[in-house]
């Protein structure tokens, strides 16, 4: 079964193209094992469908382990009621299928053969036809999924939900407000965020940024080579400080030792 569904996901390209029919073959693996329509009553023009069907091959593997060899008291017997008391054994037999006049119970080999046509000798049989169909199916697999590629992906899209908005914007939402138009009355109410303003989603920062002492090394060929030795310095909030190498350094490796 799995081997089944797997090609079928290798031979689709989308997963909308591998559920359709993966639904439809669900059911008539379903349908045609043999319990739900029985193998004699199956139209001759679907019973190659449970030839076919691996479900088929492992249920009926499976009933005649439990029933084949087994007895079963009969329950109810026929004739019974009023006047059929004093009927013996001899004249009644089990309402059952598989039952035979005279005996109080019912075989389980004769129960499966005449309602399922399943037979002991098919039991080894079927192991070996799962075998040969996991292996088919697995092949078929691996082939489908080296050849037959995937649908290309068209990138993603980052999206921002309007339910997603921090609590602490202060724009409205103007979906709720029913109008998709800002009006003048809305463009006048924002605020211009000017230098020395900060926005509302940020918060504004007054500590200094200070480093004392700080040594930095190279590795350059040949061993190492010293950058900064006891360096000191601080950043203000609010001010721009430009970090600066001679030539014979790149800057970026000037600036590994902020990080």
């Amino acid at each position: 079964m799995s081997m089944i569904f797997r090609s079928i996901g290798a031979l689709s390209r989308t997963l909308a193209q591998a559920m359709a029919p993966s639904a439809v073959l669900i059911l008539a693996l379903v349908i045609y094992t043999g319990f739900v329509v029985p193998i004699g009553d199956m139209h001759p023009w679907f019973r190659w469908f449970n030839y076919l069907d691996p479900v088929a091959y492992a249920f009926e593997a499976l009933m005649i382990n439990e029933f084949d060899g087994r007895e079963f008291p009969c329950t109810t017997f026929v004739p019974t009621g009023i006047g059929y008391e004093a009927v013996t054994l001899d004249q009644k037999s089990c309402n059952t299928v598989g039952a035979v006049a005279g005996q109080d119970f019912v075989s389980g080999t004769a129960y499966i053969n005449e309602s399922f046509q399943y037979y002991r000798s098919h039991l080894w049989r079927n192991y070996g036809i799962l075998v040969a169909m996991t292996i088919g199916f697995c092949f078929i697999y691996l082939t489908f999924a080296e050849y037959i590629t995937g649908a290309r992906s068209k990138g993603e899209v980052l999206l921002f939900p309007r339910s997603k908005v921090p609590a602490f914007s202060k724009k409205s939402d103007e979906e709720a407000d029913g109008n998709d138009r800002p009006t003048a009355e809305d463009a006048l109410a924002e605020k211009v965020i000017t230098a020395g303003d900060v926005p509302p989603s940020i918060q504004k920062q007054t500590a200094i940024f200070h480093w004392e002492g700080v040594h930095y090394d190279i590795k350059v060929k040949g061993g190492t080579r010293t950058l900064l030795e006891d360096c000191d310095g601080w950043v203000q909030p609010g001010t721009l400080t430009a970090l600066y190498a001679s030539d014979i350094f790149k800057p970026s490796s000037v600036a590994d030792f902020t990080v």
